[in-house]
């Protein structure tokens, strides 16, 4: 699945020109057809929409702009798309079928050579329950169009969802629970509870695959995440054997019991010499669906990411002895979350125990920012187009540029990275299991780099957009038939605003574009 924002797009080709009522960009989804074949067909819709798209009940991408129990996603279907990835040459239709078969395809006609679309199509999807408060399943379409030459056919298939809202035009899912100390029993007969929780290395001077990178200087790449991060979602709407996609919801905040407050312990950032202690809080409940079949997740983990400015000898407080040695809370009781070794931290300790018992503050730190963070973590292909960013430095912050400086254009590629600092050693990539990944010498992952220098890490955004692609692996019983578990990875690319800390902001490079790979073990449980 591949995804072309392409800004005020006119599409007066076939004499259709922007969707009635749309506003902002359209954005073009190719659709995830074979690569080579995936431009020939996609749909045009009004947003920043990815495939699977996802809509509000009477937000502003439900055309009906009604919060009544349903989502109308209005789109048009087009052919002789531009991929950005050049993965893919456009060829004029021999045909063209849809399933629906309703959708309006008029004027796209066999033999065009020049980017066309139909008229506007609508495809609502109904929310689910009897009171119209749960999320639907994914439903879609499909697309099919056929070329004269190899490779010969773009099989597309678009999935929409629509989840609960209060109208009004806001597309924050509006969604509570009751704080649980365990999960209801699924009524569906299915699995109740999903844990998904970040997989700790063997050592803390080991990878275990784990990536952040954020920024476009490529000073902020490579970072590892803390282990044991997790999130406990509570399942319901499936049988598991005839349904097996179940409808995923966690609660979060300070009075839950499942999921506390924060997604894993304090993270410490050091690059360049400037030290950063994360805070990643909860931003409301966790939604997103999973299939105890195949292992696919789709989650949307929303966060609020304090960023505290420390020092290069205590990055992050470290939970030492049961007790918390410097932030908030010095001198309180604590327990170890995970350990990590900030390798360029100063002193000669350079392991640290981290635990949520332990914030930054007090006196060893200053809080520069809160970052509002959305993460649409998928065991599948996650892709974010630049476009769909907010990269103005009006709150501070640098330009954006789509490269580091040094980095030569469309150089940035997979597998370029070397020397001491962006590989001094390799493991085994957790989304490509029998390939190896460079290492990156503050712990993470790198898998791009500059080819001069190749020790600068780098997005190759300059087609327009980053991806990452996860791994989904189908859950399987131990000796708890009641039990499945499943090694898989989640990944997503998301918007970093500025920190407004001018020193942090221009060695990162933000704001800009960010991603994160997490290596998880799933955990399913009646």
């Amino acid at each position: 699945m591949r995804i072309l924002n392409t800004g005020a797009l006119v599409l007066l080709l076939g004499t259709h020109a922007l969707l009635p009522g749309s506003v902002g960009a359209q954005t073009t989804i190719l659709g995830g057809g074979k690569a080579g074949a995936d431009c020939y067909v996609g749909i045009s819709i009004a947003g920043a929409a990815t495939n699977p798209v996802t809509c509000q009940d009477g937000a502003a991408c439900d055309s009906d702009g009604a919060a009544d129990g349903k989502c109308t996603f209005s789109f048009q279907v087009c052919e002789f798309l531009t991929d950005p990835s050049a993965a893919c040459t456009a060829q004029p239709l021999t045909s063209l079928t849809t399933n629906p078969a309703t959708l309006d395809t008029t004027g796209l006609v066999p033999g065009q050579s020049t980017l066309t679309c139909g008229g506007n199509s609508t495809f609502v999807v109904n929310l689910r329950g009897a009171q119209h408060n749960k999320p639907s399943k994914f439903k879609k379409i499909k697309l099919t169009g056929k070329v004269a030459s190899a490779p010969k056919k773009d099989v597309d298939v678009i999935k929409f969802k629509c989840t609960p809202g209060t109208g009004g035009g806001t597309t924050t899912t509006s969604t509570t629970i009751p704080s649980v100390t365990e999960c209801p029993t699924n009524a569906s007969g299915g699995p109740s509870s999903l844990v998904f929780s970040v997989v700790a290395p063997a050592t803390p001077s080991q990878s275990n695959g784990s990536n952040l990178s954020t920024g476009w200087t490529g000073a902020s790449h490579g970072f590892p995440i803390t282990p044991n991060a997790k999130v406990t979602m509570c399942l319901s709407d499936c049988d598991g054997t005839t349904d097996t996609e179940c409808t995923g919801l966690a609660d979060t905040g300070p009075t839950s019991v499942l999921n506390g407050a924060n997604f894993g312990a304090p993270l410490p950032l050091l690059a360049g010499g400037a030290p950063v202690c994360v805070v990643n809080k909860f931003n409301g409940n966790v939604t997103g669906t999973a299939d105890v079949g195949t292992g696919v997740v789709l989650s949307n983990v929303h966060l609020a990411s304090e960023i505290w400015l420390t020092t290069t000898t205590q990055v992050c407080p470290r939970c030492t002895s049961g007790k918390c040695d410097s932030g908030a809370k010095k001198n309180q009781n604590c327990t170890v979350d995970g350990t990590l070794r900030v390798v360029n931290s100063v002193g000669p300790n350079k392991i640290y125990p981290l635990s949520r018992d332990c914030p930054p503050g007090g006196t060893d730190g200053t809080k520069a920012s809160t970052l509002d963070i959305l993460l649409p973590l998928t065991t599948g292909t996650s892709t974010l187009a630049k476009s769909s960013c907010t990269l103005t430095t009006a709150n501070g912050g640098v330009p954006f540029q789509d490269r580091p400086n040094g980095c030569a254009p469309g150089s940035c590629s997979a597998g370029s990275c070397s020397g001491s600092s962006a590989c001094p050693s390799k493991t085994d990539d957790p989304a490509n299991p029998g390939q190896q990944i460079c290492v990156d010498i503050k712990g993470g992952t790198n898998l791009r780099c500059c080819p001069s220098p190749s020790s600068t890490p780098c997005f190759d955004s300059e087609g327009g957009s980053i991806s990452r692609t996860g791994l989904a692996s189908a859950p399987v019983a131990g000796a708890d038939p009641n039990v499945l578990t499943a090694t898989e990875v989640l990944v997503a690319d998301f918007c970093v605003p500025a920190t407004k800390s001018p020193s942090v902001d221009q060695l990162t490079g933000l704001p800009g574009l960010g991603e994160t790979v997490l290596p998880v073990t799933t955990t399913w449980s009646k």
